[in-house]
């Protein structure tokens, strides 16, 4: 019922025949996790619940702090074809020296705040 209330409006119905349409989905999530915690893998798996189509394959994830991860149903050999695109992509980005040192800019910046909380505490 919605949804034929939604495909009245034809700029809604062209923007649903396109993502429907779609092999894969990019989601431009506006949360901010911390790389690699388990709000990250909420994020990317997950969201708000509002903002991920699953039926596709694949969803690349990149929130607003450049934390970024693919997603995909739950079907078993799409899971082993985004880890064949991810292994790529990270191997890719880990060659790249401009990466690598924007990596550890990122490393080393967190590892000063964290020495500054500790000597506040002192």
């Amino acid at each position: 019922k919605v949804r034929n209330q939604m495909l009245e409006f034809p700029t809604t119905a062209r923007s649903l025949d396109r993502i429907e349409s779609s092999i894969f989905t990019l989601v431009l999530s506006p949360e901010s996790p911390e790389p690699g915690s388990l709000e990250a893998m909420r994020v990317i798996a997950h969201g708000t619940g509002r903002d991920r189509w699953g039926d596709k394959a694949l969803t690349l994830v990149v929130c607003a702090n450049g934390v970024a991860g693919l997603a995909g149903n739950a079907l078993a050999y799409d899971y082993q074809q985004l880890h064949a695109l991810a292994t790529q992509v990270w191997h890719a980005s880990n060659n790249d020296e401009s990466v690598a040192a924007d990596r550890a800019e990122r490393i080393e910046r967190r590892e000063r705040v964290q020495r500054q909380k500790e000597q506040k505490k002192e």
